[in-house]
């Protein structure tokens, strides 16, 4: 068997991206070299950094989702949105909510600074820029 040749195994570094001869003196040499120092940084600063961006990624998704149940139950939280719903009867819901003044007033202004004719009645509360 000692006329049979056989290589000295290598093995693949991740960090660096070469193989390196599977030995403990030539390991520990390529472990204290820089490249490989600087490839183990490397790839940390990138494990840390897609930690932290699928973290910001779920809290905004679970920000989004908050923002959607709010809109859909007209603001409630989401824990009263079932005892809402379930307390209403088809006449509550068939009648549609009056605007107040205050969102009446709010709503004109939008309209105003949007370029759009607000209505003669609503013009006499209201200090629009150009007109006496």
């Amino acid at each position: 068997m000692s006329e049979h040749w056989k290589s000295t195994p290598n093995y693949w570094c991740k960090f660096c991206s070469v193989y390196v001869r599977d030995t403990p003196f030539a390991r520990r040499n390529h472990e204290a070299t820089g490249r490989h120092q600087s490839g183990i940084q490397r790839s940390l600063k990138s494990l840390h950094r897609t930690h932290e961006r699928d973290a910001r990624e779920k809290d905004r998704a679970k920000s989004e989702v908050a923002r959607l149940d709010a809109l859909v139950s007209g603001g409630a939280p989401s824990s009263s949105k079932a005892e809402g719903v379930i307390g209403r009867t088809e006449r509550d819901r068939e009648r549609p909510r009056q605007a107040t003044t205050e969102e009446r007033k709010r709503q004109m202004a939008q309209l105003a600074e949007m370029g759009v004719a607000v209505p003669e009645e609503f013009r006499g509360e209201m200090a629009m820029a150009g007109e006496w």
